[in-house]
């Protein structure tokens, strides 16, 4: 499985060609293009968009009779989602989906379509899944579970921009 996290699960990442940022989800061997530069790059998955196979990404194993005999996220049930979505117009989405809500993540890939997303990848799920922004001079949050405190070990800060 190792080789599958190494090499086939996705990555968000943020390159530079001169003066523009572009961001890509894409499995983590694809090559980065001649002149461009690495910026940054977050590793999680799966990747939703455009096409989503959890057992490529070694999220889910099956055995010999194709029975699903592993499932490390639980990918295949309803829970709390995090994602991270890409569309045509350069836009970036960070969408998160409630525990109440609950979604599968093959669900969440239609939920990002649906979003107008044409790449998407998911982030953490469960407990952890949780949304804060600032709207005008206040900050807002949104957890997926009902607990007051999110349990988060990790955080991704994004800075709109003008670009």
């Amino acid at each position: 499985i190792l080789e599958k996290i190494f090499n086939e699960r996705a990555e968000f990442r943020v390159l530079q060609k001169g003066s523009e940022k572009e961001f890509y989800i894409v499995s983590h061997k694809t090559k980065i293009k001649n002149g461009y530069e690495f910026l940054h790059s977050i590793q999680a998955g799966p990747q939703l968009l455009p096409t989503l196979d959890l057992e490529k990404e070694g999220f889910i194993i099956k055995n010999s009779k194709g029975k699903v005999i592993r499932d490390g996220i639980g990918s295949l049930g309803k829970s709390a989602r995090s994602a991270i979505g890409i569309k045509a117009s350069k836009e970036i989405l960070f969408v998160t989906v409630s525990k109440t809500q609950g979604l599968t993540i093959k669900e969440l890939a239609n939920l990002m379509k649906e979003l107008n997303c044409i790449s998407a990848m998911a982030l953490d799920g469960g407990k952890s899944s949780s949304l804060i922004w600032k709207e005008k001079n206040t900050i807002k949050q949104f957890f997926g579970t009902k607990q007051l405190t999110p349990y988060v070990n990790s955080a991704i800060i994004a800075k709109k921009t003008t670009n």
